[in-house]
């Protein structure tokens, strides 16, 4: 399904496990961090973060 501006809306029926993904604190702040700076590596999220580049690539996946 899309939005009218073109975006898809995700469907709880249909993308559950997406959706569940993304409740994982750290998912949540690494997508923010991305929407707002553009592409980066897990090293760069972690420096920004605080978090090891192990637990943010392991979060990327």
């Amino acid at each position: 399904m899309d939005s009218e501006d073109g975006r898809r809306v995700l469907d709880p029926a249909q993308d559950g496990a997406a959706l569940k993904a993304l409740t994982h604190p750290l998912r949540l702040t690494l997508l923010g961090l991305l929407r707002q700076h553009g592409p980066a590596t897990a090293s760069e999220l972690a420096a920004r973060t605080g978090e090891s580049s192990a637990s943010t690539s392991y979060h990327l996946r």
